[in-house]
């Protein structure tokens, strides 16, 4: 898995060694040949892995349906001889196609991944068979128990987003099933995903870090957000913004991954700060959304998690603030600074607080121009699109809420389109104009 990662690593890089000059042709068909970059599987195929993984699971779902439909028939033993016989098949066989063959390698991750979704039938037949029953979403976290581990195992990285998107979905059952995080798992669950960062770097997978970012702020949310909405965006978009990559400093670095985590830490904060100042521009956002006795009704375990974040939160804006010279950081911090003082002003439980509307709009402008011009300096389209659409979103949301005539908001909304398009264009051909400059 190491020589292949470092081949295509290589083949990417020789490919743009080619196209800017510093190659030659020759060069480069050497280093084909030597490396065997024919034999390296394209981004196009990954089409067929998922064909592979959807041929794999009908299988699995054939077998299991075939069973089931003698399953009452069968005595406890042979039910159990039968699924384990299941399982130590489909892993084993897609192990062996994956490691072992160049040509069905796709193959046995499909098979992989048929075998991973088939353990969770395979857990609720075993329950079914010693009549054991309970909640659907204690299904899905042993379930998920079982794939995070099998992708772990064997470092690889769908296995251990699909166990991560089932361990979600667990989750999210969970909490509307009981109203909330209101038993030790759920308020353990905040915990749990911050304790499974270390996967990401072992798989050296952005994708798991996001999904694992994700799980974090839909859990913590269920705590924070009992004392204050607008909290469970703040709180975690200051840590987000100062996160560091700090396991690749230890010991452990020379065994985890060598991709950094902190680009996309700072993305998902941009992102939820972005959101945060955009819901929070509509005068409903304010009305009854929290008061400081909130927050003494907490647990003593909510209470601390609270009285954490909120410490770490402070410890990142003085740290970044007394260390750090980007303008980015300090304009960036100021906005989440200011942002928060409103949100304790307003915790006071009145029908509508104007002056956190008004200061919340302005922010979310400041934001929105702001990432367009940095998007613009830096030639990064995502940045550039995202403030577009907030500024946009920002300014068609206010005429539209307050009550504005038909053809006036005719006019803004053609403005706005007229506005996205000729600033698309004008970016584009500034892309394009760097890029050129570069080159030469």
């Amino acid at each position: 898995m190491a020589r292949e990662k470092f081949r295509r690593e290589l083949r990417q890089e020789a490919q743009q060694w080619r196209e800017e000059g510093l190659i030659s042709q020759e060069l480069w068909q050497q280093l084909a040949d030597r490396y065997q970059f024919d034999q390296l599987s394209s981004g196009s195929q990954v089409f067929s892995t998922i064909l592979y993984a959807v041929g794999g699971i009908l299988i699995g779902l054939a077998v299991i349906t075939s069973v089931a439909a003698n399953w009452q028939n069968l005595d406890r033993i042979s039910k159990l001889v039968l699924l384990l016989v299941w399982l130590i098949v489909s892993n084993s066989l897609g192990f062996y196609l994956w490691q072992y063959t160049e040509s069905l390698r796709r193959l046995g991750q499909g098979t992989l991944l048929a075998a991973g979704l088939s353990l969770g039938a395979v857990i609720a037949l075993v329950a079914q068979t010693f009549h054991l029953s309970g909640p659907l979403y204690e299904l899905f976290f042993v379930w998920s128990i079982g794939v995070l581990v099998m992708g772990a195992s064997l470092r690889f990285q769908t296995l251990a987003m699909m166990g991560l998107i089932i361990l979600g979905i667990g989750y999210g059952h969970y909490c509307l099933r009981l109203g909330g995080a209101e038993h030790f798992i759920g308020k353990l669950m905040p915990v749990i995903s911050l304790l499974l960062l270390p996967l990401a770097y072992w798989l050296a997978s952005r994708a798991v870090f996001v999904l694992l970012v994700l799980l974090w702020l839909f859990s913590q949310g269920q705590i924070v957000g009992t004392v204050s909405p607008p909290f469970s965006f703040i709180l975690p978009a200051v840590i987000l913004w100062g996160y560091g990559d700090s396991l690749q400093l230890d010991r452990l670095g020379a065994y985890l991954g060598s991709k950094t985590m902190q680009p996309v830490a700072r993305f998902c904060s941009i992102f939820l700060l972005g959101i945060c100042l955009y819901l929070y521009s509509f005068r409903g956002s304010w009305s009854n959304y929290g008061s400081y006795g909130l927050f003494l009704q907490l647990s003593l375990f909510e209470q601390a998690y609270f009285g954490l974040l909120f410490g770490l939160a402070v410890y990142v804006v003085v740290n970044q603030l007394m260390r750090s010279k980007e303008l980015v950081t300090k304009v960036l911090l100021g906005i989440l600074i200011s942002f928060t003082t409103i949100s304790f002003i307003s915790l006071t439980g009145e029908e509508e607080s104007p002056l956190a509307i008004f200061v919340t709009n302005c922010l979310l402008a400041v934001f929105s121009l702001g990432l367009i011009r940095l998007g613009t300096e830096n030639l990064q389209r995502g940045k550039f699109w995202f403030g577009i659409i907030l500024l946009c979103l920002q300014i068609v949301s206010r005429f539209f809420e307050y009550e504005t005539g038909l053809l006036v908001k005719a006019l803004v909304l053609g403005v706005c389109g007229v506005a996205i398009l000729a600033l698309g264009i004008w970016f584009e051909k500034h892309l394009h104009q760097r890029s050129m400059e570069a080159n030469l």
